[in-house]
């Protein structure tokens, strides 16, 4: 019986997972008290090589989407407004404030028209920075950002670890 996410509500959602030991969720499947996994998702695997991205069919689409809405929800009752980045950037503009370690993993490619490299963002933090640095330079502080997408890293194949995985966070700045 799938689960309606219309229903929205941590009760309902308890309920879909009821008798299968769980006592939370994350994005990739359900949790136990101690934070181990319980269920593996059951998602069929895309790419180049086995594992390296996911498709979310569609009740794990309304359990990661439930997630989500409620992260969103949390991070607006604290203060925080949503900033949605670009998914990528020019290399060389996504390299600053990125570690060396982070920088090797980015996705890299050309851009055609210009020949300057693009890569696909690692990490969101950097890109948060240097939003607050130029474009938001002059709001009013305390700033309090959200954020909740998509990064990409080239890892080696490992269990449970892809090269597309979900970062949410928040960030205070300017707070004295």
């Amino acid at each position: 019986d799938a689960w309606d996410p219309k229903a929205s509500s941590y009760e309902a959602l308890m309920k879909k997972i009821e008798g299968t030991g769980a006592d939370g969720v994350f994005l990739g499947g359900l949790l136990d008290e101690n934070g181990a996994q319980v269920i593996k998702d059951k998602v069929a695997v895309l790419g180049p090589n086995d594992g390296d991205v996911k498709l979310y069919l569609p009740d794990e689409a309304a359990l990661k989407r439930f997630a989500e809405e409620r992260l969103r929800f949390v991070f607006s009752q604290w203060g925080y407004r949503e900033v949605v980045p670009p998914t990528y950037e020019y290399f060389d503009v996504l390299s600053l404030g990125t570690d060396e370690r982070l920088r090797e993993r980015m996705f890299k490619i050309e851009d055609r028209e210009t020949g300057r490299m693009l890569a696909l963002r690692a990490d969101i933090t950097p890109q948060i920075a240097r939003i607050v640095a130029t474009r938001l330079r002059d709001a009013p502080k305390p700033l309090r950002l959200a954020y909740l997408s998509n990064v990409f890293r080239y890892e080696d194949p490992q269990v449970g670890r892809y090269r597309e995985f979900y970062q949410a966070g928040v960030e205070l700045v300017g707070l004295e």
